[in-house]
C-alpha cells in the first residue's frame, strides 16, 4: 500500500468474498465536517457487498451509523458491523423488513451491464420502484438514491434509460418521500472489476480509445463518492433535489491525461490506440449477436459504445459542495496510485 498522506485515514478491512484468498481493504478520505446538523441513527442500504456499496457502508459504519444491509446470500461480503437482511429487490416483504423503523436509506444496488433491456428494468427500475415504495409506506426516513451520470442521456443505451427511469420511479413519490439523487462521475478505486480492464491495458502500454478523442469524462474514487454521501446524509438538507458528484477537477479529463495518470500510478508510458467508431460499433454489434446465440448478453454492446463515444461526462458538483459541506481530497495521480497498490496487493493486477 502507498503510503499515508494529509486527509486520509486508516484502512478497512472487510471479509473477503468467497473466490477471493485475501480480505477487502478501503480508503477512507476525509471530508469536511462543518455542516453536520444530523446525529448518527440508522441507515438502510443496498448493495453493501457491492463495490460503491461496500465503500459506502463502510464510511457510515465509521462515522457511526448503525447499517443494515440488503443481502441475497448468506455468504455476502459485507464490510464488518454491517447487520445483514436476507431479501432481494424482487422481494417487498424483506425490503419492507430492511427499512423498518430506518432514518435513512441509501440506495447502491444495481447492475451496470451483460443483462438485457429487460433485465436493466426489472433490477434498476422496479427494484427501485419496490424499495421507495417499501421507505414511503410508514414514517418515510430520508432516501438517496445513487444514480449514475448517464442518466443524463438515457437515449445513448438501455442501461442510461433505466437509471433515468429509476430516477423517475423515486421522484414520482413526490413529497411523500424525502429522497435526494446522486448521480457519480465513472467511479473507479479498491475493489471495482469494471475499471480492472482499463487498468490492465495500461500496465501492458495501451489505451484503446475512440478516435476522434475528444470526449471529457469525470471521474471520483470510490472513497470520495462514500465521503459526499455521508456528508449530504450527515448534513440533513437538500430534499428533492439531484446532485452530480465527481473529484471536481474543472473540465473533467481527456484521454491523454488519464493515460498519463494511470502510466505515473503503474511506473510506465502508455500509448493511445484510437480506433474509429464505425468499427467501434461494428465489433460491439457482432459481440452482441454472438452472445445472444447462447443467451447471454456481453459487457461490450453498442449502448456500451455510445456512451463511451459520447463527448460530454464532466460533472456540475459545485451544487453537492455546496449543499453539504463536501470537498474530494483524492487527486487523479493519488487515486490510480491507491487502485493500482490494491490491485497489486489483491493479485488482481
Amino acid at each position: 500500500m502507498p503510503p499515508s498522506r494529509p486527509g486520509r485515514g486508516p484502512r478497512w478491512s472487510a471479509s473477503p468474498r468467497p473466490t477471493d484468498t485475501t480480505k477487502t481493504t478501503f480508503t477512507w478520505v476525509a471530508w469536511s465536517s462543518r455542516r453536520i446538523s444530523v446525529t448518527p441513527g440508522t441507515v438502510a442500504i443496498t448493495g453493501a457487498s457491492g463495490f460503491v456499496g461496500g465503500h459506502v457502508a463502510q464510511r457510515l459504519v465509521a462515522d457511526g451509523w448503525q447499517v443494515r444491509a440488503l443481502v441475497r446470500r448468506p455468504d455476502a461480503n459485507l464490510p464488518g458491523r454491517v447487520i445483514a437482511v436476507p431479501g432481494d429487490l424482487s422481494d417487498s416483504a424483506s425490503l419492507t423488513a430492511l427499512v423498518a423503523g430506518a432514518d435513512a436509506v441509501i440506495h447502491c444496488a444495481g447492475i451496470v451491464g451483460k443483462v438485457s433491456r429487460a433485465g436493466f428494468q426489472s433490477i434498476n427500475v422496479d427494484g427501485t420502484a419496490r424499495l421507495a415504495a417499501a421507505a414511503n409506506a410508514d414514517r418515510p426516513p430520508r432516501f438517496i438514491l445513487i444514480s449514475s451520470l448517464a442518466a443524463r442521456e438515457p437515449g445513448l443505451s438501455a442501461y442510461a434509460a433505466s437509471k433515468r427511469d429509476s430516477e423517475q420511479a423515486v421522484i414520482s413519490h413526490g413529497d411523500g418521500l424525502d429522497w435526494t439523487i446522486l448521480r457519480p462521475a465513472a467511479v473507479y478505486g479498491p475493489g471495482d472489476r469494471a475499471t480492472l480492464a482499463i487498468f490492465r491495458q495500461w500496465r501492458a502500454g495501451f489505451m484503446v480509445v475512440p478516435s476522434n478523442g475528444e470526449q471529457r469524462v469525470s471521474l471520483i474514487h470510490a472513497g470520495d463518492l462514500a465521503a459526499g454521501v455521508a456528508a449530504l446524509l450527515a448534513s440533513g438538507r437538500s430534499s428533492g433535489e439531484t446532485f452530480e458528484i465527481g473529484d471536481r477537477h474543472p473540465d473533467g479529463y481527456g484521454w491523454d491525461h488519464m493515460a498519463k495518470a494511470g502510466g505515473l500510478a503503474l511506473g510506465r508510458a502508455v500509448s493511445r490506440i484510437a480506433v474509429p467508431r464505425a468499427i467501434l460499433m461494428a465489433g460491439a454489434t457482432v459481440n452482441l449477436a454472438a452472445h445472444g446465440l447462447i443467451g447471454r448478453t456481453p459487457v461490450v454492446t453498442p449502448g456500451k459504445i455510445r456512451e463511451l463515444c459520447h463527448p460530454d461526462w464532466v460533472c456540475d458538483d459545485g451544487p453537492m459542495a455546496a449543499a453539504s459541506g463536501w470537498s474530494p481530497t483524492m487527486s487523479i495521480n493519488d487515486g490510480f496510485k491507491d487502485t493500482v497498490a490494491w490491485y497489486r496487493n489483491h493479485g488482481w493486477l
